[in-house]
């Protein structure tokens, strides 16, 4: 990979979208399909409350190729015309939202989820699920079915694939971290903090969790007030919880909002990534062994991230290439920059820098793989419009 095989698509300007406000959510499904979900935006009144997803079919072809409609004007490539644009507030009825939606796949039966925190902060969990192909999107209101204590942070969605079970983790008022979580058609609420017997996390963290598939367990992370990173983990039905940062003798964290974890498999290992106080992306990572730590700035020779960047981290596995690891982050240039790991080394690409009339970004990227070969990266200009990254691994 080198900095060419990055592409960059204003899909607002592409594909017609509304303008948009918060961090985008963005993921891909088993099949290839490509979703991102976001909050609209008025230059007038703000945030609109309405979450509004585009969604791309699964198709063949290098980034970019195949695509029809006049050329982007951001960076002179064809423009991505196959996204379809819908307003899920309006479809579903649901609530309207408070900031930002975070989105999975569901690979058990090929549904869609998002999950978000209710306008005007109201402290409910709203889940908007589809279970087909054609928009049948569905609002449900996991704290009512629940009866789960009321969020403070913004809820994150993942899925376990071995034992087929979605969970959602919040912070909730009480400081604790929560979990809700269906694995047999009834959700259940579990504190993470109260049965592991935890610290308390920082007030303005919020968890973010990944599954495990070969050991069997899953992961959440956040971070506290004085920036550690906690795990915690589920074995065998048994949560603990363990402080990574101490684990590792690693920087403390800075002050970004979420912290991304993720799994390797074709090793398998597990990382998480963060930005620390000296400006390095850094990562712990374990394989068979104790938790370590390395720094990818230091190790790619990359220029520093901005202070309260959160990295978007995953692993592009599905190609006929070596898998390999990514890492965007926002320099302190306002533009996305990639760390990339291809045995045995870490490297660094700049990304929509290299690339004429790029826009700056407002907050911070998304990544994702997607089962064709290419990962994607998204995230919300300085404009208000959103920005598709398309490479191939």
């Amino acid at each position: 990979m080198g900095a060419d095989a990055w592409t960059v698509t204003n899909l607002t300007e592409a594909v017609g979208a509304p303008l948009g406000v918060h961090q985008p959510a963005a993921w891909a499904d088993a099949a290839g399909g490509r979703y991102v979900v976001f909050q609209g935006y008025s230059p007038v009144t703000g945030g609109t409350g309405h979450l509004h997803l585009l969604r791309a079919a699964a198709r063949g072809g290098e980034p970019g190729e195949g695509e029809q409609g006049e050329r982007n004007r951001t960076t002179d490539l064809p423009a991505d015309t196959s996204w379809a644009v819908t307003d899920l507030t309006a479809l579903t009825g649901a609530p309207e939202a408070a900031t930002t939606a975070r989105g999975y796949a569901r690979s058990a039966d090929g549904t869609q989820h998002v999950v978000y925190q209710g306008r005007r902060f109201d402290g409910h969990v709203h889940e908007l699920s589809c279970f087909d192909a054609a928009d049948d999107w569905a609002h449900r209101d996991l704290t009512a079915v629940t009866e789960a204590p009321l969020a403070l942070s913004q809820p994150s969605g993942f899925e376990t694939r071995y034992d087929d079970t979605q969970r959602v983790v919040y912070q909730g008022r009480d400081g604790h971290i929560h979990q809700l979580a269906e694995g047999g058609g009834a959700w259940r609420h579990q504190d993470l903090t109260a049965l592991t017997g935890s610290p308390a996390c920082a007030p303005d963290a919020a968890p973010a969790g990944y599954g495990f598939d070969a050991r069997r367990s899953a992961h959440v992370v956040v971070r506290t007030a004085d920036g550690h990173l906690l795990e915690y983990r589920e074995e065998g039905g048994e949560w603990a919880w363990t402080d990574l940062t101490l684990a590792t003798r690693s920087p403390v964290a800075s002050d970004a909002e979420m912290v991304c974890g993720y799994v390797l498999a074709a090793e398998p290992t597990q990382h998480v990534d963060f930005v620390g106080g000296d400006g390095h992306v850094h990562e712990l990572w374990r394989g068979d062994g104790e938790w370590e730590h390395s720094d990818l700035t230091a190790a790619a020779g990359a220029p520093p991230a901005q202070a309260t960047t959160q990295p978007a981290s995953y692993a592009a596995e599905g190609g006929p290439g070596r898998p390999t690891q990514h890492v965007l982050f926002v320099g302190r240039d306002a533009y996305v920059h990639e760390l990339w790991w291809a045995a045995p080394d870490w490297h660094y690409t700049e990304v929509t820098s290299a690339v004429r009339g790029s826009l700056r970004v407002l907050g911070h990227p998304v990544g994702f793989a997607v089962a064709d070969g290419t990962h994607d990266g998204c995230y919300l200009a300085d404009t208000h419009e959103l920005v598709l990254l398309r490479a191939r691994a």
